[in-house]
């Protein structure tokens, strides 16, 4: 019965994003966005209990999921931040949570039910690819902005949706700044290529092998996360330079440590999928020493240092990239509420022009097709602590 229920859920998902029946994006906002108090320089007797509402998409319930959890938290610090100042014109901002978690189309459903049942100002997304591709085609129809903060896929950001905003950097532009540094910079030519099974990460390896092909330079070979360790001591050799990882840091702590055993001198890149689920500190692994990252800067802003020692404060752990971009994205959203207003398309029309100077990530602004415009940060690893490789 439940499997039933699901089923109905997302076909009745799948309808509602293909009817919505909103306007034409180019006419305009929606009939009945603007929440009655913004001209007010306070409340009004009787709106003291109203909340702008922004939602916040996860892809699992976050005592199950670490990079759920680490988005929430780092959502939940900047809510707090944000009312702790007085809110916008003293109502207080709130986030409502809601997952990806269940059949393929949760996320669908998930988005359609922040619009038409939660009535939020703006969505959130700290999902991988595929579920924020859904979350983007209601962003299209509903003119409701989504800031993706996790999903790296080069793809979202080539439907020219006005309501797409991506504050991570998306795989091409990972690709290049790591053949740079790898084929160009070090001069490096024996590259194997490592992948984990899974969305985000393929897709990540795909465009890593387009941009080498374009550009000229080529793999000497590729895995994925289950190759046996002979076949890893068959195809990684000594001859065999570096290792450049699409995957997630958990499952590739056990691989890397392997093929170092074998190859000792072997130097690891990886993508910001590494970095995002806590490698850095209490999960540290020797196979990973000297290797060199994608990764967020929040360790090396000033803005940055004030977001990890709130954090660290309020939930007595350090936070990791996941926790960092979800606390941009809520306070980007805030950001342009302050300047227009809780006003859906005010709220675009900010994001479009923002030059945000003060986000823990390090300066952020957006080009025309929603991604952000900033080089790719990159670091070392050296005794489970980032060292800055591009300042």
């Amino acid at each position: 019965m439940d499997y039933i229920k699901n089923l109905f859920q997302i076909l009745a998902a799948i309808i509602v994003i293909t009817g919505m029946g909103m306007k034409n994006p180019a006419r305009g906002m929606m009939k009945g966005d603007k929440i009655p108090f913004i001209e007010n320089k306070v409340l009004e007797p009787g709106q003291e209990n109203i909340k702008i509402k922004i939602g916040l998409l996860l892809p699992a319930s976050s005592d199950k999921d670490l990079l759920s959890r680490s988005a929430l938290q780092g959502a939940e610090l900047a809510i707090d931040i944000a009312n702790a100042g007085g809110g916008y014109k003293g109502a207080e901002y709130e986030i409502v949570v809601r997952t990806a978690e269940g059949l393929w189309g949760a996320g669908s459903k998930a988005s359609v039910d922040f619009v038409h049942e939660d009535n939020v100002l703006a969505i959130v997304t700290a999902v991988d690819g595929r579920n924020a591709h859904l979350a983007e085609q209601v962003a299209s129809k509903s003119q409701v902005v989504q800031i993706a903060t996790r999903a790296t896929e080069e793809t979202l950001s080539q439907a020219y949706v006005p309501w797409f905003f991506r504050i991570v950097p998306n795989d091409k532009q990972q690709a290049d700044a790591l053949i740079d540094e790898i084929y160009v910079e070090q001069e490096i030519s024996q590259v194997h290529l490592l992948y984990e099974r899974g969305y985000d990460y393929e897709n990540g390896a795909l465009t890593f092998k387009k941009r080498l092909k374009k550009r000229g330079f080529k793999l000497s070979g590729q895995s994925t996360y289950s190759t046996t360790e002979e076949e890893f001591n068959t195809t990684i050799n000594e001859r065999t330079e570096a290792l450049i990882v699409f995957g997630s840091f958990v499952s590739a702590q056990s691989i890397l440590n392997i093929i170092r055993d074998h190859n000792p001198s072997i130097q690891v890149f990886g993508s910001l999928n590494m970095t995002s689920d806590g490698m850095i500190g209490s999960k540290y692994t020797q196979g990973c020493e000297g290797g060199i990252f994608v990764s967020s800067k929040f360790c090396f802003t000033t803005s940055g240092q004030v977001f990890k020692d709130k954090y660290m404060a309020k939930y007595n752990q350090m936070p990791n990239p996941a926790a960092s971009y979800a606390f941009d994205g809520i306070n980007l959203i805030i950001e342009a509420v302050q300047k227009a207003g809780p006003d859906r398309l005010g709220i675009s029309n900010a994001l479009r022009e923002i030059d945000y100077l003060d986000a823990a990530t390090g300066p952020i602004r957006f080009d025309s097709k929603g991604n952000r415009i900033s080089p790719v940060f990159m670091i070392r690893l050296i005794k489970g602590h980032p060292v800055i490789l591009n300042p």
